[in-house]
């Protein structure tokens, strides 16, 4: 497995499905509200990823505004446009001081990954955003299968030894849901840590899936953020080394 390899499989996964978004994005917005719509989320692999110690995917909700969609654009086009803001993003142009970047750096730092940003990945449940919030409507109801399934083929290309799904609150499980094509065993959410940390378990994601609470809420809860994510973390590491 090489960056190159992997990139030029994500590249043809990402055009072939990138038709059935637009098309679904135009169908279920409409007006001026397309112009309000991101361009769908699309990820790059560096050499970093595959040489780091543990290979993580981190999953978002959404994108909290991204590069616009244009329609009128060649796919090719938008592949590049779109993984290009990807590339300033990752290599600091763009890159936040936030809660989410914080817990990322201090688990990337427990397997010795030291130039994270660009040694993990990073993906999002809804590969778009409205005006920088997760679709809603019949935007939501018809995209979410498509861009669950599209997470789904993203896993089974880069191969993540870890997979943590950073969402809002212990009980957002809106994406685990068979009706978007995902498929779970019966005892499918193990919960770890109380409204924190739980074990997500399907034949379809890698056996060290874990969902936690978004990491801004960690600054609320007792302790604090340093505390809490800590404790994620060590619980995390007891499990992948079981």
């Amino acid at each position: 497995m090489n960056d190159y390899f992997l990139n030029q499989t994500l590249r043809k996964l990402y055009l072939d499905r990138l038709p059935k978004i637009n098309s679904i994005i135009h169908a279920n917005i409409g007006g001026n509200d397309l112009t309000k719509v991101s361009g769908p989320f699309m990820m790059h692999v560096y050499p970093e990823y595959i040489q780091a110690s543990k290979k993580i995917l981190f999953v978002g909700m959404e994108t909290h505004t991204w590069e616009p969609i244009k329609f009128d654009e060649d796919i090719e086009d938008t592949y590049k446009r779109l993984t290009e803001r990807y590339f300033k993003f990752i290599s600091g142009e763009e890159y936040p001081n936030s809660p989410f970047w914080w817990f990322i750096r201090k688990l990337s730092y427990e397997y010795g990954i030291q130039n994270y940003a660009k040694s993990v990945l990073w993906t999002n449940l809804s590969k778009i955003d409205v005006q920088g919030k997760r679709p809603t409507g019949v935007l939501y109801d018809n995209s979410m299968q498509t861009f669950m399934s599209l997470l789904t083929d993203e896993i089974s290309v880069v191969k993540p030894d870890i997979v943590v799904m950073m969402t809002t609150d212990p009980n957002y499980v809106w994406h685990i849901n068979e009706q978007y094509g995902l498929k779970f065993e019966t005892n499918y959410r193990e919960e770890k840590i109380a409204n924190r940390l739980f074990i997500i378990k399907s034949p379809m994601l890698p056996s060290n899936t874990y969902q936690i609470c978004h990491p801004n809420r960690l600054r609320f809860m007792n302790g604090g953020f340093s505390k809490n994510a800590d404790e994620i973390i060590q619980a995390i590491t007891n499990e992948v080394l079981k």
